[in-house]
């Protein structure tokens, strides 16, 4: 597992993997995009499930359903799921709480 290397938090343990545009709104605390989480099943047993928190659009772009794991096909495959990097997972609750309540 990598490390987020936060101004605000410092040096810590990745947060949550986002689409760019949630990422990008939590690092510049922007106006609150909506976002799902959407899960994929890393060895395929249920018992190692990803999340990835990815915005409306991305997800409708990439025909992604929250009611649905990603398959292997389209998590593996770089014209079907978005781009994702970690985020601090500080700053992702802390834009997260403070954008839902502003809306």
């Amino acid at each position: 597992m990598g490390a987020v290397d936060c101004k605000k938090h410092g040096l810590h343990v990745a947060g949550p993997s986002c689409c760019d545009h949630v990422r990008k709104a939590v690092a510049y605390s922007t106006a609150f995009i909506p976002f799902g989480v959407y899960r994929f099943d890393v060895l395929g047993d249920g018992t190692l499930v990803q999340p990835y928190m990815l915005c409306t659009e991305c997800a409708s772009k990439y025909g992604l359903s929250v009611d649905e794991p990603i398959s292997v096909e389209i998590w593996e495959s770089d014209d079907r799921f978005p781009y994702v990097c970690p985020t601090c997972a500080q700053c992702f609750a802390e834009w997260s709480k403070q954008k839902r309540a502003e809306s």
